[in-house]
């Protein structure tokens, strides 16, 4: 017998092409809700829906389109204000989407989402009050959605309070143990705080979560970078490649990784990689000069520094490395210049400060009272709040005797072809290996001829390159 033609009503069509879109059947979903809107071109809840298919499949001008026209049919959905508003946001237009998401909380005030996404746009545009507003108002209604306290840890973030932004990301992830996000932004919280060790397992986590979390797997590396652990690093910059090859960061972090790994050739190669793809990327611009100056490619190198300086003059680090090229080159008055710039801009640079002050012993003429007074200038403006002074009462009486050899320790970052590495290495590799036992603590990852030596005539060699002070 003939199949018999299966009639819907409206309602019915309407309640079975959500069902296929809810279980991500948009093509089915996307013919029904078409069917319907050919009988009743101005049914609002398909072409909002439909608008909606086109924004999930990136159709963004499409979804903006048929989202206006169903509002123009039916203006109190808030729904479709809301989602007309995300797609305003993906399309850059901030203030539009914002007076979208009002639209849709003043017809539902308890509109969970819609707070939410508030939130997300004012935080966007950078105000802070309405942002936190909106996700607070969006806890009130749900005190364990982890995007609003996800929010409050990036508001923290913009206002330096890392303390307070830790907390937050916390409790986005104890609320939910699945959120990517929320372990990808603490993991950054503890790498500002020094915590790198917390950094890797938390980030650890994000990447476990989503292995194609490009930007965790790249963070991930720069973790693994400050806790020494470089063959990782290596690989998760590979990694963040082979899922993010159009962005400059895994490359120059990779080459950051060689770099340390004394391998400066290949650093330097990728360093130009990231500046290629980003002739404005400022960090790419600092670690390739790096890779270059611990080349001895000094022109090169302050050539890098300079054009990051020229596209953000406040960059902090790129200042402290031209000061040094210029201080190598013996230019102390532009070097001087370079340190007093990067301190006066306010941070706890001292690396910068203590360059500064290297730069005044070259100088004739000053007393050592003179030296006094600019070394406490400096560097209590420089040295960060975290870090106490060591007091007497602090000390520990050390045992006078301790059976065995001798133990030496040398710290420098310049056990290589160097002033110091060439007068260090006769004073090493003339102990008498029988009575001292020598460790070497290498602050530089430069690695050459001198360097070498200097490896072969000590007991214990430790690159601490990257190592906090605290």
């Amino acid at each position: 017998m003939p199949k018999t033609k299966q009639t819907f009503t409206i309602e019915q069509a309407m309640s079975l092409a959500i069902q296929h879109h809810q279980k991500g059947e948009l093509q089915q979903a996307e013919g029904i809700y078409r069917q319907i809107l050919a009988a009743y071109p101005k049914h609002p809840s398909a072409l909002h829906l439909l608008g909606l298919i086109a924004k999930q499949v990136g159709q963004l001008e499409q979804a903006e389109q048929m989202m206006r026209k169903a509002l123009s049919f039916d203006e109190k959905m808030p729904t479709a204000h809301s989602n007309l508003g995300n797609v305003l946001q993906e399309l850059g237009r901030l203030e539009e989407a914002v007076e979208c998401q009002k639209r849709a909380i003043a017809l539902v005030p308890d509109f969970l989402e819609a707070h939410g996404n508030l939130g997300n746009l004012m935080l966007a545009l950078k105000r802070l009050p309405e942002a936190t507003a909106s996700y607070q108002n969006a806890l009130k209604l749900n005190p364990n959605l982890a995007d609003a306290h996800n929010g409050l840890g990036s508001i923290a973030v913009e206002s330096d309070d890392l303390a307070a932004a830790e907390k937050h990301f916390s409790k986005a992830v104890e609320v939910n143990p699945t959120y990517a996000d929320g372990f990808h932004n603490l993991g950054y919280v503890y790498r500002e705080m020094g915590h790198h060790a917390k950094a890797v397992q938390v980030l650890e986590k994000a990447v476990a979560l989503r292995p194609d979390f490009g930007t965790a797997i790249n963070n991930l590396g720069n973790a693994y970078l400050h806790t020494g652990e470089l063959d990782k690093a290596i690989q998760c910059y590979e990694n963040a490649l082979k899922l993010r090859a159009e962005r400059p960061e895994p490359y120059s972090n990779l080459g950051n990784a060689l770099r340390a790994k004394g391998a400066f050739d290949k650093a330097v190669e990728m360093g130009r990689r990231a500046v290629e793809i980003n002739p404005e990327y400022v960090d790419g611009y600092n670690n390739l000069g790096s890779s270059l100056k611990d080349l001895g490619h000094l022109d090169e190198a302050a050539d890098c520094f300079e054009k990051g300086l020229a596209l953000r003059p406040d960059h902090a680090e790129s200042l402290n490395n031209l000061g040094i090229i210029h201080m190598v080159r013996a230019r102390l008055n532009e070097a001087q210049s370079c340190f007093e710039k990067g301190l006066a801009l306010g941070g706890p640079y001292m690396e910068i400060a203590k360059n500064l002050l290297l730069t005044q012993l070259y100088k004739p003429g000053l007393s050592n009272e003179t030296l006094f007074r600019f070394c406490q200038k400096h560097l209590q403006a420089a040295q960060p709040a975290t870090i106490q002074p060591f007091l007497e009462e602090d000390a520990v009486d050390a045992p006078c005797y301790r059976p065995g050899r001798l133990r030496i320790g040398y710290l420098s970052s310049d056990f290589c072809d160097h002033p110091v590495g060439h007068n260090m290495l006769p004073l090493i590799t003339h102990h008498n290996r029988q009575q001292v036992e020598t460790f070497v603590y290498a602050l530089s990852p430069r690695q050459d001829k001198t360097t070498r030596r200097l490896k072969t005539s000590v007991d214990h060699w430790r690159s601490v390159y990257n190592t906090p002070d605290i």
